[in-house]
This record gives structure tokens, sequence and C-alpha cells, in this order.
């Protein structure tokens, strides 16, 4: 069947959208530190192994880098001791933007993560397409149906939804204000010993209806 879009949640969306966009600023800020080491432009396997803390790699190219520039011992160490400093300077910079970095935020709506999959780096400056804000939109911030009997599913809910506003409807207004802070439509069906939901033999309907 085609897919079928059941819901889409504008106000979780721009939520999200405000902290992709948060960290946007910080990954361009990271790959302008990381450019600056003189070892190319960053790509997203390299910001991810950044976010993460590791520096493994970074430090094995910078050492890659001084091995192919230095003709002699001496200027082999002058250039190594410039070249790790400006390392270490690194490090804490990022460690620094790597601690705003938004990986999960906590709010009324849950828990919003940022997966780098959805950004897109060309030479060396990250950015977020419209494609991008559309699959996050699908992704994090819809419901669909996909199945036949998910639809089954769905289509039971809707009547079972219809006929819970059908009760309340017959309810009187002084048995919800008594009776519905506490209670549920649902608290009025119970499972019957060959395993099927009934309504409570023992409601008390005039109660109910006043």
């Amino acid at each position: 069947m085609e897919k079928k879009l059941i819901n889409s949640d504008e106000i979780k969306f721009n939520r999200q959208k405000d902290v992709f966009l948060k960290n946007l600023e910080i990954l361009n800020q990271i790959g302008e530190k990381y450019k600056a080491l003189g070892i190319g432009l960053i790509d997203i396997e390299r910001v991810a192994e950044i976010i993460s803390g590791n520096f493994s790699s970074i430090e094995a190219d910078v050492i890659k880098a001084v091995s192919k520039e230095a003709k002699n011992s001496l200027v082999k160490d002058f250039i190594k001791t410039g070249t790790f400093e400006s390392l270490e300077n690194f490090q804490i910079e990022v460690s620094l933007l790597n601690s705003k970095f938004d990986r999960n935020q906590y709010g009324a709506m849950g828990i919003v993560s940022t997966p780098l999959k959805y950004y897109t780096v060309n030479s060396g400056k990250f950015s977020i397409t419209d494609d991008a804000w559309q699959q996050i939109k699908n992704e994090r911030c819809s419901n669909f149906i996909s199945t036949e009997k998910e639809l089954k599913l769905f289509e039971a809910l809707q009547r079972l939804a219809t006929a819970t506003n059908e009760f309340m409807d017959c309810v009187g207004e002084n048995a919800k204000l008594h009776y519905f802070p506490q209670s549920e439509p649902s608290d009025f069906i119970i499972l019957n010993p060959d395993g099927l939901f009934e309504p409570d033999p023992e409601t008390d309907y005039q109660i109910l209806t006043q």
C-alpha cells in the first residue's frame, strides 16, 4: 500500500530545527579551526571523530604532514613544536565547542537527538539541504502507516475513538465533574471469561447520565 501520513508535528519540528541550526553553527566553527591546522578540509567522518573527542587520526595526519615538509632534524623539530602547539590549542578550543554541541535535548516533547547524517559538507562548509529538512520532518516529527495491518489497526482505533466520544456525549455533566477527572471511559469496559471486552455489567447508568 502507499505510505499514509497520519500526523506531522510542526511544534516538534520547529524545536528540532532550532537544535540542528545551533549545532550547524558549531560544526562550521569546528571546520574553520580544522582548516587552520593545514592538513586539509574537514569531512563528515572527521567531524564525527572530533565530536566524540577522538583526535588520534588528526594527530597522525599532522605527523605525516610534518614529515613531508621537514628536510633535516633541526627544522623537523621546530616544525613539530609549532604544529603540535597548534594542535593542542585546536583540541582545547574544539573541546569547548563540543561541550556546547547538543547531542540530546530534553524538553516537554521528549528527547531531540542531532545525528550528523542530516548534515552535508562541501569544501569544509556544513549545511542542511532542503531535502534533509524534509527527511528530518518525515523521520523524526511525523507518523506514517505503511502496511495494510497497520492501516487496519489505525482504523480500529479511529472507531474506538469515535465510540469513546459518543460515550462521553451521553455522560451527564454532574458525572463528568465527579467521575471523569479520576476515571476514563475504558474503566467501564471489562474482560469477560471468554477473553473478550464488554461493558461492565455493574455500571450504574443512572448515575452516569446525571
